[in-house]
């Protein structure tokens, strides 16, 4: 794998544990809800023993009952869901949320600075861009950063030798796998968060386009910010019209999409995110090994921008007891430093924890990334 150097900006979603969807009166149940890939119900056999062995470690030894649902997948309801029942004051001990939401849980939500500082556990060990979601205005930290992902360009080298840097570059390699029976460039353009997060925010931001400015207000629907969105649509718009990108993608909505069209066998250059490099690999079999990553090609001008995202974990202010807080800490904590060794799917937001992680593929990709 090539190494690349990579300007990269925030964007997707965050796992924290916060107020939430269940309760539980007995004060001697901890309480969680959380995604199936992070639960003793996770697809991944590793992940989920150990996510097993963690709870019964827990109830074993500490004399608790931990009490777990999982999140619907449809995150938008997940989230609505979550805040009105920490409204009306039934959270859960720490639950998993999107990252966008995490200001509307503020108020609900346990600050871990003490806790940090007896865990050993140092701010300045997280990713900038992590540290800016887990500190909140008052200058506390609500959340731990868990994990983090990001978008690029993966490729087949037999077809694609050198990957596209402009945009106008990836469109003339489109027309060359379209001109020999392949699919263009596949990437999501349909409803959903993958069409803004992976193929439209990178191009907006790589012009030096801006969602809100410097006071934090809306800023997207001035002038020059209209201009860049429109070089967007417009560049993507015209791939689609000379046939290098496939007017089916506007079916795509998500990142995962392309699980699909890779395994096709047509698809030689596509957009996913780090978390779908193991599916890739079950899908390619031997032929992964020809693959190859790439920062995602900008606009003429643009500077290199991706977009990342990753999960938090923060605490309910449901919690009275010091030992029932720091075992909900403790828990989370190790399920985290765990999570990102057992877990290929997601990289680690900490410096201390990136580099000595067991990532198979990608590697190099990975620990290349400038932040």
């Amino acid at each position: 794998m090539r190494s690349f150097p990579l300007l990269s900006c925030c964007a997707g979603c965050f796992l924290l544990f916060t107020g939430g969807c269940m309760s539980a009166d007995d004060e001697n149940t901890l309480t969680w809800i959380t995604g199936s890939d992070s639960s003793p119900d996770a697809p991944d056999e590793e992940m989920s023993s150990y996510v097993q062995q963690n709870i019964d470690d827990i109830e074993g030894d500490h004399g608790f009952t931990m009490q777990h649902s999982i999140h619907t997948s449809n995150i938008d309801e997940a989230m609505a869901r979550l805040q009105e029942q920490a409204t009306r004051g039934q959270a859960p001990d720490f639950a998993l949320i999107d990252g966008y939401a995490i200001e509307r849980f503020e108020d609900h939500l346990q600050p871990l600075n003490e806790l940090m500082d007896e865990y050993g556990m140092d701010l300045d060990d997280f990713l900038p861009f992590a540290q800016d979601v887990m500190v909140g205005d008052d200058g506390n930290v609500y959340g731990l950063y868990l994990s983090t992902d990001i978008r690029y360009v993966f490729y087949d080298t037999r077809f694609v030798p050198e990957p596209p840097k402009t945009w106008d570059e990836a469109m003339d390699i489109s027309h060359d796998l379209v001109d020999q029976g392949y699919e263009g460039l596949v990437l999501p353009l349909g409803i959903g968060e993958g069409t803004a997060v992976t193929s439209l925010w990178p191009l907006f931001w790589g012009q030096g386009g801006e969602l809100i400015d410097e006071n934090g207000q809306p800023s997207f629907y001035n002038e020059a910010n209209k201009e860049k969105m429109l070089n967007v649509f417009n560049a993507i718009h015209e791939g689609v019209q000379s046939g290098a990108i496939s007017q089916r993608m506007a079916t795509n909505g998500e990142e995962n999409d392309g699980n699909a069209e890779i395994s096709t066998g047509l698809v030689k250059m596509l957009y996913p995110g780090s978390w779908q490099i193991n599916t890739f690999q079950d899908i390619l079999g031997d032929d992964f090994e020809y693959w190859d990553v790439a920062s995602l090609p900008m606009l003429e001008g643009g500077d290199q921008t991706s977009s990342v995202g990753g999960w938090h974990s923060v605490f309910s202010l449901k919690i009275q007891t010091n030992n029932k807080l720091r075992l909900t800490f403790f828990n989370a904590l190790t399920l985290a430093q765990k999570g990102w060794r057992v877990s290929l799917l997601e990289m680690a937001p900490c410096q201390s924890v990136l580099p000595s992680m067991n990532l198979q593929n990608l590697n190099q990709f990975h620990l290349s990334m400038n932040f």
